[in-house]
């Protein structure tokens, strides 16, 4: 995992591991393997168009549906405002008394059909897993595309 994630086989849609020696990196490493499912992040990075930011801020009873309402979420938004994610900066991750939140802030690019891999429809339940050790974390997904 050079990355910080890695793309599994599957039957019919696309499924990924993504790690980190934190909770935080492992969730950066999740959203940058979706973003890297729908675009090109690297083409991206050195596109001159325009960037935008987009803060998200979500919470959920446990980390498996933090990273669900998460991936969910930042699918939703980088589609209704028609960009590609391609960074992930600041993301933080809290434990409030049993209410897990996070916030991170998402750069992002204008879509473009050159940059396109892969529609993906949503962020399926089925085989999500946050697992967190004392030395990593590691988190699986699976994309309906």
């Amino acid at each position: 995992m050079q990355k910080g994630y890695e793309f599994r086989e599957h039957t019919a849609d696309v499924e990924f591991a993504a790690k980190g020696h934190t909770i935080e990196v492992a969730f950066t490493n999740a959203i940058l393997a979706m973003f890297d499912t729908i675009a090109d992040i690297n083409a991206l990075k050195r596109s001159k168009s325009k960037k935008s930011k987009i803060v998200i801020r979500d919470t959920a009873s446990n980390t498996t549906d933090l990273l669900w309402v998460t991936l969910q979420d930042l699918l939703s938004i980088t589609d209704s405002e028609n960009v590609f994610g391609y960074k992930v900066e600041k993301l933080n991750i809290r434990d409030q008394k049993g209410v897990y939140r996070i916030y991170a802030v998402i750069s992002a690019k204008q879509q473009k059909p050159k940059y396109s891999n892969i529609y993906v429809k949503g962020v399926s339940r089925f085989g999500l897993e946050v697992k967190e050790g004392p030395k990593e974390c590691l988190v699986k997904t699976v994309l309906d595309i």
